[in-house]
């Protein structure tokens, strides 16, 4: 569907794998949920989509400069890194165990931050600083999930009610606490 729709659809369906796994992730005896409104993330999807895409081709239309290729993949990376943001947002915002709800607070321009020091201090330093890289990253993952609810009221038994549940609990099965992005958000 998200070819024949030429992406349109990759918002629902990155939302639909994800509440595929949550809805069937236990933390201890409690089950997540996964609920999600489509509507902002397929605004924000089209916004990055095709914005870039006219710059891009009027960009090509003006000059057939060679290096005006580097340029247009440049533009198209920085865009959707704002759609990353949103999608990250999105993840985490629709998950909810028990009575403890998340907030993800990743913004376009934080994550293009990141993506770029990364990349410079591996570039760098020859990849000797990947262990700080990786650092850095987890952290920033971290640092932008805000957790809500009563934790007092919240009962976690170690044996979950549902004896066949799938999931190795919510931050191995959602990749929410502290995943790390190996194409560094550039596609």
């Amino acid at each position: 569907m998200n070819i024949v729709t030429l992406g349109y659809f990759v918002g629902r369906s990155d939302l639909k794998a994800r509440r595929y796994i949550v809805n069937r992730t236990y933390w201890g005896n409690q089950k997540c949920e996964f609920r999600y409104n489509i509507k902002a993330l397929d605004k924000i999807n089209l916004l990055t989509g095709t914005l870039p895409l006219i710059v891009s081709i009027a960009l090509m239309v003006m000059t057939s400069n060679a290096k005006l290729i580097f340029l247009i993949i440049f533009i198209m990376a920085i865009s959707r890194t704002f759609y990353r943001a949103e999608l990250l947002n999105a993840k985490i915002n629709c998950v909810k165990c028990g009575n403890i709800r998340f907030k993800g607070t990743h913004t376009g321009s934080s994550l293009l931050k990141l993506y770029f020091v990364n990349i410079a201090m591996l570039i760098f330093s020859l990849g000797l600083l990947t262990p700080r890289v990786i650092n850095r990253t987890m952290a920033y993952f971290a640092s932008h999930i805000l957790i809500a609810g009563d934790l007092e009221k919240l009962y976690i038994s170690s044996m979950p009610v549902h004896a066949n549940a799938t999931g190795e609990g919510v931050d191995e099965a959602s990749g929410m606490l502290g995943g790390i992005d190996l194409d560094m958000g550039l596609i």
